[in-house]
């Protein structure tokens, strides 16, 4: 059996997200003492695993949309562009049970994403502890990275079994899951930016990661002479 993880550090805008990436392989093919149609049965086994995570990644949490004129009201679809903005203000660090996916959302505040998912457990409550920079009271806006965005994980597996036909010929069959526990996966709400200016979809989750689907089998069969 062979395994090994590689973990590495994704840096955006000074702030880090961390990335995991696991794989085993194991090979099965001491039969020896076994009966013969038993020896072609149990041996010529190899199973591999690929498993990968990583945290949230930050995300924007924009201001309310303004006239432009003023500290606190311009926002980075509008007015700065380039991903630069200002960014809103958590009144307290109270949890809000971010960065995980929860169903079922009815309020006025976050209901707008599939079936009702959001990424606060507590849509209203989290909205509701943020306000806007003001001029004259801040030096400073929110800062970026204030909140995290969806982590993620995926597991794939294969399966291979080699049959030996004849001394000089032997075939494998292989089976191979993309994505084995079919789990869903959602991306971050509106790519990486949360907009306190549109209350019934701030934190709502529209999609799924575009490098994620449902899961996939693939079969394979080769011949070796």
């Amino acid at each position: 059996m062979y395994s090994t993880c590689k973990q590495a550090m994704a840096t955006r805008r000074s702030t880090a997200g961390t990335f995991i990436t696991c794989s085993s392989f194991t090979n099965l093919t001491s039969t020896r003492g076994s009966p013969a149609f038993l020896g072609h049965f149990l041996g010529g086994w190899t199973f591999a695993a690929v498993f990968t995570a990583g945290s949230g990644l930050p995300i924007t949490l924009g201001t309310i949309k303004g006239g432009g004129q003023a500290f606190g009201e311009g926002d980075s679809v509008n007015f700065f562009g380039y991903g630069n903005s200002e960014n809103a203000i958590p009144i307290t660090p109270a949890n809000v049970g971010q960065g995980s996916r929860y169903f079922g959302i009815t309020t006025a505040i976050g209901s707008a994403g599939i079936n009702g998912s959001n990424m606060f457990k507590d849509p209203t409550a989290a909205y509701n502890n943020i306000r806007q920079p003001i001029l004259g009271l801040d030096t400073r806006d929110g800062g970026f990275g204030v909140y995290r965005g969806m982590p993620y994980w995926n597991v794939d597996f294969s399966v291979m079994k080699n049959f030996r036909i004849t001394e000089r010929f032997s075939s494998e069959f292989q089976v191979v899951f993309t994505n084995f526990f079919n789990h869903d996966q959602f991306g971050d709400p509106s790519g990486d930016y949360l907009a306190t200016s549109n209350p019934g979809s701030f934190g709502s989750l529209s999609g799924q990661l575009y490098s994620y689907s449902p899961r996939q089998i693939q079969f394979g069969l080769r011949l070796n002479f």
